[in-house]
């Protein structure tokens, strides 16, 4: 029979001197930045606090880390609970807040998500209507109005859409599974928050191979002019050959 292992008795014996109430409270949360485009305005999902801290300030949906659950599995909880979307949304890891000073309560560390909602027929989704939960655009958010460290939170998370978006087609995701070139322009737009040349636009995106006709057309509510083509992302549209770079003065802004 093989020997046991000294590493194993040492490590019991730590266990059992290992004294919780030695060390200061600690809490970990996870926050999601929902974002979602309507009519070329980027909006984050935002719930207005009713209790201290910060009450009557805008937050994003968050919520402590169960014992057994992982910051993600919080993300898709905080998802399906608070927002009412949960499967429905792309939700992936952005970044952990560290600041100690972050949270008036006690030391609480954040593991930040970032999604991304589709809306429909230039509508944004239908969340949960509990009277505090709302959209908000991005452009309206003021820190004095935004509780904790949120808006830094939305600042990174819209900064990654954004910079991916130069890569892949995660533009898409905020539209439905068949759109115009117009329409997934607008999305570029709207977070890049830049204006984009029509023209050049729908030449340097095709340029990528990125997009496949469905052989639909979309006639606008105005109804002038040809109707325009219906596209789908080829394979999720991940990457883009070439990548289609930000333009410079958002880069030079940024």
């Amino acid at each position: 029979m093989a020997d046991s292992d000294p590493r194993d008795a040492r490590e019991e014996d730590f266990l059992e001197a290992y004294d919780p109430a030695e060390h200061e409270p600690f809490g970990v949360t996870a926050d999601l930045a929902l974002l979602a485009v309507e009519r070329g305005e980027l909006f984050v999902l935002t719930r207005r606090r009713l209790s201290h801290p910060f009450q009557g300030r805008l937050g994003l949906p968050s919520g402590f880390l169960g014992p057994d659950e992982s910051a993600d599995e919080a993300a898709r909880r905080i998802a399906r609970m608070k927002t009412g979307l949960g499967t429905l949304v792309a939700v992936e890891q952005l970044k952990t807040y560290t600041d100690p000073g972050r949270d008036p309560r006690m030391r609480v560390v954040s593991v930040g998500h970032v999604g991304l909602a589709a809306s429909h027929n230039a509508r944004l989704p239908a969340v949960v209507d509990d009277g505090q939960t709302a959209w908000t655009r991005v452009a309206d958010l003021r820190p004095s109005e935004v509780a904790f460290d949120h808006l830094q939170i939305i600042e990174d998370a819209v900064e990654r859409i954004a910079s991916r978006m130069e890569f892949t087609l995660v533009a898409a995701r905020f539209l439905p599974s068949t759109f115009t070139i117009s329409q997934l322009r607008t999305v570029y737009a709207a977070v890049w928050g830049a204006e984009l040349d029509p023209g050049n636009f729908q030449r340097k995106i095709l340029a990528t191979k990125a997009l496949e006709e469905t052989g639909e057309r979309y006639q606008s509510g105005g109804g002038r002019g040809a109707p325009a083509k219906v596209y789908r992302a080829v394979d999720g549209g991940d990457p883009l050959r070439p990548a289609y770079l930000v333009p410079p003065l958002r880069r030079a802004s940024s």
